[in-house]
């Protein structure tokens, strides 16, 4: 799991990394949380540079959170947009 340094949430699997902390990760997707909600979406590969990153850490193989609910994009726009804070999407993919 990485936290950005623009505070987006990036879970995939670690495949390689250089000497400037560069990382490549495999089967992402992105985090978006609100409240005790979330929704992944699938973003692929994920090419990192080391100065981007703000936290790295290993995760369990189930990455589900038991004390949060997965919902839909759509469902998390909803959310979103109660509670003031309208997001749009920053490009086309498989929704969640």
């Amino acid at each position: 799991m990485l936290v950005l340094m623009d505070h987006r949430i990036i879970i995939g699997l670690l495949r390689s990394y250089d000497q400037f902390g560069t990382i490549f990760l495999d089967q992402c997707v992105e985090r978006h949380v609100v409240g005790t909600s979330y929704c992944d979406v699938k973003v692929g590969y994920f090419v990192v540079r080391g100065e981007s990153i703000a936290i790295l850490g290993e995760m369990p193989d189930s990455c589900e959170t038991p004390d949060m609910t997965r919902v839909t994009y759509n469902e998390y726009l909803e959310l979103k947009k109660e509670q003031g804070q309208a997001e749009q999407p920053s490009f086309e993919t498989d929704w969640c």
